[in-house]
């Protein structure tokens, strides 16, 4: 490997955008003292302070497993309390408009179909004339009926 590609290497480590397989490559190369003199006692350092202590990743694991559980549960309590508050605000909007169409209609019905009486007195006289000359339509089919009766009761 080349000094420039080495150099390149190096700079990507020091951003971050190195590769796990790139990383392995610049330790074995400080580890056989290939690197610059800088880079050597750079990653000497690291070395020293890279010891991760035993059961450190499953300590760090369980912890995370159980942060993740704590907020499930606040994200299902959260849920429950948005849906609760969802039904009472339906529930009060429903009872709002019955209330509401329930007066509306009392309105209605306490409304006056007339302010004028006269026109009242001729409306009601008008109603009153169809139903009488509806039940005389009605009435002339009974007295014909009964003629018919008295003539076949006359011939017995």
């Amino acid at each position: 490997m080349t000094t420039q590609e080495i150099n390149t290497l190096l700079k990507n480590y020091d951003e971050g955008t190195t590769t796990e397989a790139q990383e392995h490559e610049l330790r074995r190369l400080a580890l056989a003292n290939r690197l610059p003199d800088q880079w050597n006692e750079y990653f000497a350092a690291l070395d020293d302070v890279v010891e991760v202590p035993d059961g450190l990743e499953q300590r760090l694991e369980a912890r995370i497993d159980a942060l993740d559980a704590v907020e499930q549960v606040r994200h299902r309590h959260w849920w429950r309390r948005m849906a609760g508050i969802a039904a009472t605000v339906a529930l009060l909007l429903s009872i709002g408009a019955y209330v509401h169409n329930q007066r509306q209609t009392q309105m209605l019905l306490n409304q006056d179909t007339y302010t004028d009486p006269q026109a009242a007195y001729n409306e009601t006289e008008l109603v009153l004339t169809q139903l009488a000359d509806h039940l005389n339509k009605g009435s002339e089919g009974v007295d014909a009926l009964k003629q018919m009766s008295d003539i076949l009761n006359s011939k017995s």
